[in-house]
């Protein structure tokens, strides 16, 4: 299979399960260059999984929303668990969704979030690997906490990821130098390439958690601080 560029991330994994070889992906970003994402990362298990993931796994049940799947390693992890029921794998990218189902997945369902309009109630959604950035800017943040407490059940719970990009304008002295501009520091765009071609560029919101609990009191929506990984950290929401 040729990679699409239009879904470079999704081709490239699914080229690197079909070849069974590790596929590099450059990255660049608003605040950084040259970095490298490789699709072995995107299909690791369990046991090389960043320990905020593996928390929200071990505590999902019930019935699951997994919003941007990506190659279906939480999905696939969550099928084997009595906890949970039934399990929904969500995802934009067409190749990560014929991945997923290669893989094994089970309910794959290819659509961008935003449009999907099920009166199905889960009772977890996860959005893991900064899985809080498909909503691209601050003014989608409110966006997605509604549509998200919408497809909750009662006692339900939204496990979400995200990260304050702040730490990238720490001073030796423990400040914090912040340009001061319009944006949002944590709306960051995206440029991926592979083999010299390039996809099109994409926006991705990190989002600091004294941020997102005042956002989610707006929306008389419960916030609990779950633990920190490195820069990253892990927020539960319900209802």
């Amino acid at each position: 299979m040729q990679l699409d560029y239009s879904d470079l991330l999704g081709s490239a994994c699914y080229n690197a399960y079909t070849s069974q070889q590790n596929i590099t992906i450059q990255v660049d970003t608003t605040y950084t260059e040259g970095e490298e994402l490789d699709t072995d990362y995107l299909m690791r298990d369990m046991e090389t999984m960043p320990r905020s993931e593996q928390t929200a796994l071990k505590h999902a049940q019930g019935s699951v929303l997994d919003l941007g799947a990506g190659a279906g390693i939480h999905s696939l992890y969550l099928q084997g668990q009595e906890q949970v029921t039934e399990i929904d794998a969500l995802e934009i990218s067409s190749n990560f969704c014929q991945l997923m189902t290669n893989r094994g997945v089970k309910q794959v369902l290819q659509m961008d979030f935003f449009q999907y309009h099920s009166e199905k109630k889960y009772d977890t959604i996860l959005l893991l690997m900064n899985g809080l950035g498909m909503c691209k800017t601050l003014q989608g943040l409110p966006i997605l906490l509604q549509k998200l407490a919408g497809h909750l059940s009662a006692q339900g719970v939204i496990y979400i990821e995200s990260t304050d990009l702040k730490y990238l304008f720490e001073q030796e002295d423990g400040s914090f130098l912040i340009p001061f501009e319009e944006t949002y520091y944590g709306e960051i765009e995206y440029q991926l390439s592979y083999e010299g071609h390039q996809a099109q560029p994409f926006k991705w919101l990190y989002c600091g958690y004294e941020l997102l609990e005042s956002y989610c009191a707006e929306l008389n929506l419960k916030c609990e601080y779950i633990l920190a990984e490195d820069e990253k950290y892990l927020a539960k929401i319900s209802l």
